[in-house]
């Protein structure tokens, strides 16, 4: 399974060039009204998008992600944790997980987020909502909530990870070398991490570094695809391991 992982993380990053590919949502239910399809039309917008943007903004509202961390909006949360008072944190976490797992995108955001303003202490309430919403393209929002979810515990090589993926979806290679640098300083096995700074060293052209973090990568069960090993080769043959 481990190495079955591996494979499939290195080919989105050899097919486009470290700009990670976002999982999309399910179809959107429902439809917007009658009201709302004459307005956007007269506006000349379509009625989907602004019904779907309607969905997103409802699904986000009570949270801010403005500084590049998650903050309480004070005019809605009150009310939202009102409205959740009765709830469990766990409760939440677990339908949001479920929803998420069942492509429901947007309805996950918005538990989530219900989530986070119950228990605004709980690291995995903000992961969880980072990780719904980068699968509707949310990355600046993504990265605030992986933020707000290190300031609470920052000893988690896989929350670390996925920061370092956000970094590379920016196309930033210095900064995800250096971010996936920090997962490997909480785990130094973690082979994912090795292949994909050799990948960034690779478009840096630093062939040598690009070929170290292959071996390591490879020598900790990753696998490299021979494709990816042929490009490297064409540019520097490989040194004695």
């Amino acid at each position: 399974m481990k190495r079955f992982r591996f494979l499939l993380a290195w080919a989105p990053l050899c097919a486009a060039l470290l700009i990670g590919c976002e999982r999309g949502g399910a179809p959107e239910d429902g439809k917007p009204s009658a009201t709302a399809t004459t307005a956007s039309t007269a506006s000349g917008t379509s009625p989907i998008e602004d019904y779907r943007k309607e969905r997103m903004k409802e699904a986000m509202r009570g949270l801010r992600y403005e500084k590049g961390y998650v903050e309480l909006d004070p005019e809605q949360a009150p009310a939202i944790a009102e409205e959740v008072r009765n709830e469990t944190y766990e409760g939440l976490l677990s339908k949001g997980r479920t929803e998420l797992d069942s492509g429901l995108s947007v309805e996950a955001i918005g538990t989530f987020t219900r989530a986070v303003i119950h228990s605004p202490q709980q690291a995995p309430a903000y992961e969880a909502l980072g990780d719904a919403l980068i699968t509707k393209g949310r990355v600046n929002e993504s990265q605030a909530a992986y933020t707000s979810a290190m300031g609470i515990a920052d000893d988690s090589a896989e929350l670390r990870f996925k920061v370092a993926q956000n970094i590379q979806r920016g196309g930033d290679l210095d900064g995800q070398i250096a971010a996936y640098g920090r997962v490997i300083e909480l785990d130094p096995n973690h082979a994912e991490a090795h292949s994909r700074i050799a990948i960034a060293y690779y478009y840096k052209e630093e062939y040598a570094a690009a070929w170290t973090h292959t071996h390591e990568a490879e020598r900790l069960g990753g696998v490299v695809p021979p494709q990816f090993r042929g490009m490297l080769s064409a540019k520097l043959a490989e040194p004695a391991n």
